[in-house]
C-alpha cells in the first residue's frame, strides 16, 4: 500500500530534522573535542552525533557513493605520509622495522582474540576493532570486507581515545603548544586542483565493481594513486579542510546511523573489557618501543610514538608538536598501515575460520 501525500511529507520532514541533528551535533561535538585537543575530533564528532540519531530510530542513511567517496579521501590523506624520506629511512633498518611492525600487528590480533573470548563481541569484529592505523580507514575497510562496522567503530573509537589520552598525558611536558591540524591544504577551497583530488578519490569505484577480489579498493586505490602522483610527477593532491571534514562526516555518520538501542546495550556491557584491553595493548606496544629505542639509540618518545597502536594522523600531530623524529615515526607507522591493509583482513578471517573449524580446542 502506497503512502499518502501527508505521510510522505512527514517522512521527508523527519529526515530533514534528523540530518540537521547530525550536522549540528557533529559541529558542536567536533568543536568541543578540538577544544580538548583530541586529534580525531573530526571523526569522533559525527560518529557520536549520528549515533544519538541512530539509537533514536533514525530513518536516514548515508548514500553508498558518498560513503565510498569519503573512503577515497581518507586514502588520499594517508598518501600524504608516503614521502621519499620514508623510503630512504627504510633502507638501512627495514628488516628490524618489519619485526616491530609484525610484533605490533600480532599483539593487536591477540588482543582482539582475547576480547572476543572475554566479551560478547564476535571474534572477527574484535580483531578488526584493535587493528592499528587510521581509525576512519579501518572502519571503512571493515565495512568493505563485510564485517559489522558498528562493532569495529565502537572498539576503534574506544581504543583511539585511550591511545590519545594516555599518549597526551605522557608527552604533556614536551608539548609547547596545543595540537593543530597539519593535514589540510592551506588554501581553504583547494583551488582547481581539488577536482583531481575528487577524481582520484573515486578511482576505487570501477575497481570494486569489476575486480571484486581486490582488497579494500575504495581506500587502497586512491592511496596508491595519490602516492604515485606525488612521487612520480611531484603532484601533491590538495586536501582542503572542507573536504577532510566532509569525508570524516560521511564515514562517521555511515557507522553511527547503523547503531540500534539493542546493539548499544550489547556492546556497552563489554566496555570495561575493551578499555582494559586497550590499556594492555598500549603497555605491550610501549614495551616494544623501549626495546626499539635501546636497539637503535633513538629518543624514547620517538620510539614510543613509532610503536603505539594509534591513528596515523593523530600520531603525526603528536610527533610534530613533541619535536620527535617525524620521519622515523612515520616510517614505522606507514609500514604498519600497509601491513594492516594487506594482512589484517586475511589474518582476521583465517584465524576465525580456523577456530570455527576446531571448536573443541
Amino acid at each position: 500500500m502506497g503512502w499518502s501525500g501527508e505521510e510522505a511529507r512527514d517522512l521527508r520532514r523527519r529526515k530533514l530534522l534528523q540530518w540537521a541533528a547530525c550536522v549540528l551535533g557533529a559541529i558542536l561535538l567536533t568543536g568541543v573535542f578540538r577544544l580538548l585537543h583530541l586529534p580525531a575530533a573530526a571523526l569522533l564528532g559525527p560518529a557520536i552525533a549520528s549515533t544519538f540519531v541512530g539509537v533514536r530510530g533514525g530513518a536516514i542513511r548515508v548514500p553508498k557513493p558518498l560513503h565510498q567517496g569519503g573512503q577515497g579521501v581518507a586514502g588520499c590523506l594517508i598518501a600524504q605520509y608516503l614521502t621519499t624520506d620514508l623510503v630512504t629511512r627504510m633502507g638501512g633498518d627495514v628488516g628490524l622495522f618489519a619485526v616491530f611492525v609484525a610484533a605490533t600487528l600480532a599483539m593487536a590480533v591477540l588482543t582482539g582474540l582475547l576480547v572476543g573470548r572475554l566479551s560478547s563481541v564476535p571474534e572477527e569484529e574484535a580483531i578488526w576493532g584493535f587493528l592499528p592505523g587510521m581509525a576512519g580507514a579501518m572502519i571503512a575497510m571493515s565495512e568493505e570486507q563485510g564485517v559489522d562496522s558498528r562493532y569495529v567503530a565502537f572498539m576503534q573509537i574506544t581504543r583511539l581515545l585511550v591511545v590519545i589520552l594516555t599518549t597526551g598525558a605522557a608527552s604533556a611536558i614536551l608539548l609547547d603548544s596545543p595540537p593543530v591540524s597539519v593535514s589540510a591544504t592551506a588554501d581553504p577551497l583547494g583551488g582547481p586542483m581539488v577536482l583531481l583530488t575528487l577524481l582520484v578519490a573515486v578511482a576505487g569505484f570501477p575497481v570494486q565493481r569489476f575486480l571484486p577480489w581486490f582488497p579494500t579498493p575504495n581506500t587502497l586505490v586512491p592511496m596508491v594513486l595519490a602516492a604515485g602522483l606525488k612521487a612520480g610527477f611531484g603532484i601533491a593532491l590538495p586536501l582542503p579542510m572542507w573536504l577532510l571534514l566532509l569525508a570524516f562526516f560521511l564515514i562517521g555518520c555511515d557507522v553511527g546511523l547503523k547503531f540500534t538501542p539493542a546493539l548499544i546495550r550489547h556492546v556497552a556491557h563489554s566496555l570495561p573489557v575493551l578499555i582494559l584491553a586497550s590499556l594492555g595493548l598500549m603497555a605491550a606496544c610501549a614495551t616494544s618501543g623501549v626495546v626499539l629505542a635501546w636497539l637503535l639509540d633513538v629518543p624514547l618518545l620517538t620510539a614510543l610514538l613509532a610503536t603505539i597502536p594509534g591513528s596515523i594522523e593523530s600520531v603525526a600531530i603528536i610527533a610534530i608538536n613533541s619535536h620527535a623524529d617525524v620521519t622515523f615515526v612515520m616510517t614505522l607507522q606507514t609500514l604498519r598501515l600497509f601491513a594492516v591493509v594487506f594482512f589484517g583482513p586475511m589474518l582476521a578471517r583465517r584465524i576465525c575460520r580456523r577456530m570455527a573449524s576446531a571448536p573443541g580446542e
